[in-house]
């Protein structure tokens, strides 16, 4: 309740019920705190940086998405930034990670290396966190995708991430 009552969805009352709250935000939005509160109690021991990148990762994604058009789904985008790293905060091997979690097929296909719309996003993203332009470029025109558009997203991603 703490979170939907911050600034970042600025309601005009205060929500005062997990009801309340989920008929607002819808299921998916609940489930991406979820997520968000899971990902970041599993990363308590390790260094604060790893969460700023995935949440950074997965807003960014979530941002992309919604420009690509149909077709691309932000929660399956939001899931693909935020779960790129969690070998990182596992200390286990992605692939064994990916076994265990009931997550969209097109989702884990992604994070396993295969080649698809969402492995192209998360291409993108990494080129971009590089700054390796020419990728950036070529990757955009691949997804259909004003490469203009990428500064202000990601400064809305590291803004989120940081919040």
């Amino acid at each position: 309740l703490k979170l939907i009552n911050s600034a970042n969805y600025s309601f005009k009352s205060e929500i005062k019920s997990i009801k309340q709250a989920l008929a607002l935000l819808g299921e998916k939005e609940i489930k991406k705190w979820l997520y968000l509160i899971a990902f970041k109690t599993m990363a308590e021991d390790k260094p604060e940086i790893i969460i700023i990148n995935s949440l950074t990762r997965a807003k960014f994604a979530e941002i992309i998405s919604d420009k690509m058009g149909r077709g691309y789904s932000s929660y399956n985008a939001y899931l693909l930034g935020m779960l790129s790293m969690v070998d990182l905060i596992l200390d286990r091997p992605l692939g064994q990670i990916l076994e265990e979690l009931l997550i969209p097929i097109e989702v884990k296909s992604a994070l396993n290396g295969i080649n698809n719309s969402y492995r192209k996003l998360l291409n993108l993203i990494v080129e971009y966190e590089k700054g390796q332009w020419d990728e950036v470029s070529k990757i955009s025109k691949e997804l259909n995708l004003d490469e203009k558009s990428l500064p202000k997203a990601y400064y809305e991603a590291i803004f989120y991430a940081k919040a």
